[in-house]
């Protein structure tokens, strides 16, 4: 059975105004039902709940290294809510992408958060593309694709690795909270892992179009 990984945008759960929970809902149920055909990890982003923290912190330090720290708290908490939200016997929760790739073995679905400073969780789903040997990533986010540079009304619907690493290049300033789409280290690791993108928002039928690795109305890296 093949393994999908999602990298599932902090933004998405974490917002300011409130934890998304009928997002949630929405994704698990989807997940629950896609499980029976494909096994998934699942990496959480840490939102406004990290965006919170890390600026707090920024009053009593400047080392990027603990305000990394203190976001990889953050991610964790969400992806305890969502392991919590799955309510399954076969799901897993990871501390790190080996225990990932271990667990997805036994299990339909892993969940888990960031593992180290410096990287994001972006990185990490493609790290544990790598370990699971999964060749389908899907990042979901609230923004939902890669735009034309300068237009956000433009969604570029398919692209080479080289061309989103030269996005990730100019916008990936690799601190704490960056917020473009996909990190360097992730696009990098996807490329030579010749790992198969999908960006889509949160809509329920593009996320279900881009596990069966079909076109959305998002963007598709290949």
């Amino acid at each position: 059975m093949r393994n999908i990984v999602i990298s599932l945008g902090g933004s998405v759960i974490s917002q300011e105004s409130r934890l998304d929970l009928d997002f949630v809902r929405r994704f698990t149920k989807l997940i629950k039902s896609e499980s029976k055909s494909g096994n998934f990890i699942i990496t959480c982003g840490g939102g406004y709940t990290s965006k919170q923290y890390v600026s707090a912190a920024g009053e009593f330090t400047n080392s990027n290294y603990l305000k990394d720290k203190i976001g990889i708290a953050a991610t964790k908490a969400n992806a305890l809510l969502v392991y919590a939200a799955f309510g399954l016997d076969n799901v897993g929760f990871a501390n790190t992408i080996d225990e990932a790739a271990d667990l997805i073995k036994d299990n339909r679905i892993v969940v888990m958060g960031g593992v180290m400073p410096g990287v994001t969780t972006d990185a990490v789903a493609t790290l544990a593309a790598e370990a699971a040997n999964s060749k389908l990533l899907i990042n979901i986010s609230r923004i939902g694709g890669v735009y034309e540079e300068g237009n956000r009304n433009k969604v570029i619907k398919s692209m080479g690795y080289d061309k989103l690493l030269a996005l990730a290049n100019k916008h990936d300033p690799r601190t704490a909270r960056a917020n473009f789409i996909f990190d360097l280290v992730a696009c990098k690791i996807a490329k030579r892992g010749s790992i198969k993108l999908h960006f889509v928002g949160t809509e329920t039928e593009d996320i279900k179009k881009a596990v069966h690795d079909t076109s959305h109305s998002g963007t598709i890296v290949s």
